[in-house]
């Protein structure tokens, strides 16, 4: 069974994608995209990506929505994930905000492989969730069973990638390097007013 984002993307996020790939490459191709063509890019679907912050993940809450969210685009060359668009906004006012090229693209594409062939007969649905002060990265998947996460890459946690994991396993590991950052950020910063 296919594993669907959640929630479903907005067609005006295909639309944005594709409008804001044009006028790139109308004025000059940016260095991101350097060696790649319109003509040759195709865009994925759309899905959500979650940013959880170090103190949600040292209270133990990895299973909830992230206070800021974004919608995101795989750019395709081929078969290989070459690049992503991200996409602030609501409904049809989404418009692009950053193009990045590297090993996050081909990371994410792999690990959607991994996350439907783990689905098996189960629909599910995903989101990407991150982390950036730990740069953690995984796919999120939400069926019957409760949720279970994808490690991708670039993750840097020290966590299996590309592995169906439970959702115990991973929030223990990032409460206890959530909370171990938040106690050298506290102990950096010393007194107040010292």
């Amino acid at each position: 069974m296919p594993i669907q984002p959640d929630p479903a993307p907005h067609a005006a996020s295909t639309e944005a994608v594709r409008k804001h790939l044009a006028a790139e490459f109308a004025l000059v191709v940016p260095p991101t995209l350097s060696g790649l063509s319109t003509e040759r890019l195709a865009s994925s679907d759309g899905y959500q990506v979650d940013f959880l912050g170090l103190d949600d993940l040292a209270a133990g809450e990895l299973t909830r929505r992230g206070r800021s969210q974004l919608w995101r685009h795989l750019l395709f060359d081929g078969d290989d994930a070459v690049a992503e668009v991200d996409l602030d906004g609501d409904g049809p006012n989404l418009q692009a905000v950053a193009i990045h090229r590297g090993p996050r693209a081909a990371g994410t594409a792999v690990g959607l492989r991994v996350a439907h062939e783990a689905s098996g007969e189960e629909t599910r649905t995903f989101r990407l969730v991150e982390c950036p002060a730990l740069r953690f990265a995984a796919i999120r998947l939400d069926g019957k069973n409760g949720p279970g996460f994808v490690v991708i890459e670039p993750d840097q946690t020290g966590l299996p990638k590309n592995k169906l994991l439970s959702a115990d396993e991973v929030n223990e590991a990032l409460r206890e390097l959530a909370t171990q950052a938040v106690e050298a950020f506290r102990a950096a910063q010393g007194p107040i007013g010292a």
